[in-house]
């Protein structure tokens, strides 16, 4: 690959930003040290008008998007075979017609000869690309892809009191944070998707070791391992989570540390519920759902723009009722009707439209529909005090059982006092700790562990036991 690099005139991928697989992520920092780092790297940057040939932005960006559309098949592929999959695929499942947006936007507004305008780094890891480009790199790098306006607006203004930039570069300044955030995406998907197939391999391990005794068929250990050493932390997470509590004789610490998680969490949200106005204004709920059908509707190709017209028309119309004067207990059954025949417009209109923006929006048009008849029912559920009444009384009750049964747990006996660490399980049957221990490698134990801390179950130095041990694999 090096020499063909060499042939077309690019440089060396030894080099490249994009041999790192690791998302763009540095040292956290405050705003104030955020402003002096800009500085700094106004100091270090230096363009040349001879710049390295080095590969495009525009094709590292096509080629993101491949890996992320492969990443969205893939994670769509997942939940139609009934796999459990992870947040983040779930985010991009939801999310992707957003990004996918983001990314027909970049390519409008970078197109070619306004790159090569740009000024150029001639030297460090980003020499060859555009200055802007590793001012948006160190930014998005040092909040952890938090953009905050104000703080990217002190970023740029430190910047330029020791290096302006140009008109052009200042312009590119929101092109290339896309950029970068999209990069991110990309390298987050693909640890996504690593860790996924990890993940599958462990569940197909599990259902061979979980068939009923006599159709077990022998398996060599040595046959299974062969070729995955080191095991990944997904793959042993997930093997231990399927083969975890099969025998009652055996406490885990992650089953008890999320258990006693999501207890304390529903007992927060029923004491906010409790205390809360249940019957508020639906208003600002519908309207969100309402914003999220709007989104959409920019991803729909133009050979559909009449339905799109029409569509917009009723939107129009429910936004104005939702901002109309009239008591919500006189509009919201006519609104509840108005939204159901609008819903039944839209799947008329894309019956036979086979396209992932059709499905988008038959999803947001049915969330929609969804919304407002969750808050006709609430209404007509509980719109007398009586009932409002006994319904927050049962939220105390479930928040005060909740909070008791997740305090009330004790991870003392899962500490080994010697090495200062959780063990995986407690064995009820011979009354001992397991051998092996949790660190941060398992993120599923971090929760046993904060919740052992806060409880007193557990010295405070436990957590600094932890440790993620980095070695690096031919």
């Amino acid at each position: 690959m090096d020499s063909l690099l060499g042939i077309l005139g690019w440089a060396s991928t030894s080099s490249s930003p994009w041999n790192d697989t690791a998302p763009v992520r540095d040292e956290l920092f405050s705003i104030e040290r955020l402003e002096q780092h800009a500085g700094s790297l106004a100091s270090a940057q230096c363009v040349t008008d001879t710049p390295p040939r080095v590969l495009p932005l525009a094709r590292r960006l096509e080629d993101n998007a491949k890996v992320l559309l492969a990443a969205y098949h893939a994670s769509a592929a997942e939940v139609a075979e009934g796999r459990d999959i992870v947040p983040a695929a779930a985010w991009l499942l939801d999310n992707y017609h957003l990004i996918e947006a983001q990314i027909r936007e970049i390519r409008g507004d970078l197109p070619p000869g306004y790159y090569r305008q740009l000024p150029k780094l001639g030297t460090g890891p980003l020499a060859g690309y555009p200055r802007v480009f590793g001012v948006a790199w160190a930014f998005i790098a040092h909040t952890d892809s938090h953009l905050n306006p104000d703080n990217l607006r002190g970023f740029i203004a430190a910047y330029q009191r020791v290096q302006p930039l140009t008109i052009g570069e200042l312009w590119a300044v929101a092109i290339t944070l896309r950029i970068v955030l999209v990069e991110n995406l990309r390298r987050l998907a693909d640890q996504m998707i690593s860790e996924q197939a990890a993940r599958n391999d462990a569940d197909t391990l599990a259902t061979r070791w979980l068939v009923p005794e006599g159709e077990r068929s022998s398996l060599d250990a040595k046959t299974w391992m062969r070729g995955m050493s080191p095991l990944a932390g997904p793959f042993v997470a997930q093997l231990a989570k399927r083969l975890r509590g099969l025998d009652p004789g055996y406490i885990s610490l992650v089953d008890s540390g999320s258990l006693a998680g999501h207890l304390l969490v529903v007992a927060n949200a029923c004491e906010v519920w409790s205390e809360a106005e249940l019957l508020s204004d639906p208003s600002p709920g519908i309207a969100d759902n309402l914003r999220l059908v709007r989104d959409t509707l920019r991803t729909v190709p133009m050979s559909h723009d009449a339905d799109v017209a029409a569509l917009k028309e009723r939107l129009d119309e429910i936004e104005a009722r939702l901002k109309g004067d009239t008591l919500f207990a006189d509009w919201l059954p006519a609104l509840k009707r108005f939204v159901d025949q609008t819903t039944r417009m839209v799947h008329d209109t894309l019956r036979d439209v086979e396209a992932s923006w059709a499905e988008e929006l038959l999803f947001w048009i049915g969330a929609l529909r969804k919304s407002v008849a969750e808050h006709c029912r609430d209404r007509k559920t509980f719109g007398k005090a009586a009932s409002l009444f006994r319904l927050q009384a049962r939220y105390r009750q479930v928040a005060d059982t909740a909070r008791r049964m997740a305090l009330e747990m004790d991870f003392t006996f899962l500490f080994d006092p010697e090495r200062q660490l959780l063990s995986i399980d407690y064995s009820m049957d011979d009354n001992s700790l397991d051998g092996s221990c949790y660190d941060l490698l398992a993120f599923e134990a971090r929760l046993a562990s904060l919740l052992a801390i806060a409880k007193g179950d557990v010295p405070t130095r436990h957590w600094f036991r932890l440790s993620m041990i980095e070695r690096a694999y031919q």
